[in-house]
């Protein structure tokens, strides 16, 4: 959905006329441009599709005038305008020379996040439902890897794994045989 949305804003942008309300393009421009200095993957993603359409569609309208030119045997052309091609290639150049700065963790916070809600779950089920001690329950990092103040010890998919697998199977066995049998549907 935001990539179709950005990509008829860029469009719809290609249709704006530079010499007439160029001051009000060029803010919009600067806008977009904030796009490429944000720390989350997804907003560079939606601003490069934005600078996309805006350049595809200006080229479709530059390769429609110029046949119609060559049709009336005019010799004007309209080119991308140069200020707002400056505005656009020094985000974009600096993100092809280091593409390390994309920091891909930021957009794995809010996941990150819901599978560690979904552990804390799943150790409360063996609290209240299985009935085993909150003392046998391992504790795990409450910041999540990519947040500004996650450190070595935050939680990450490696803790969440060893929940899955190690933590799991030590919980189960630590279970009464009752609420082992309860836990299981009967066939």
């Amino acid at each position: 959905m935001r990539i179709c949305a950005a990509t008829a804003f860029g469009k719809a942008l290609s249709l704006v006329n530079m010499e007439d309300n160029g001051d009000n393009l060029l803010k919009i421009v600067e806008a977009i441009q904030a796009y490429f200095n944000s720390p989350h993957v997804t907003t560079k993603l939606i601003g490069a599709f934005i600078v996309d359409a805006y350049a595809s569609s200006f080229g479709e309208q530059l390769q429609d005038e110029e046949n119609e030119q060559k049709q009336k045997q005019k010799q004007n052309c309209k080119l991308l305008p140069a200020t707002i091609a400056e505005h656009f290639s020094k985000p974009l150049t600096r993100v092809l020379e280091d593409p390390s700065s994309l920091q891909s963790f930021k957009e794995l916070v809010p996941t990150l996040k819901a599978v560690r809600t979904s552990c804390l779950q799943l150790f409360d089920c063996f609290v209240s439902v299985g009935r085993l001690s909150p003392s046998k329950i391992p504790q795990i990092p409450v910041v999540v890897q990519g947040e500004a103040e996650a450190g070595a010890g935050a939680f990450s998919l490696d803790i969440a794994d060893k929940i899955r697998t190690e933590n799991f199977e030590k919980l189960k066995k630590g279970l009464s045989a009752s609420s082992r049998l309860s836990a299981y549907p009967s066939t």
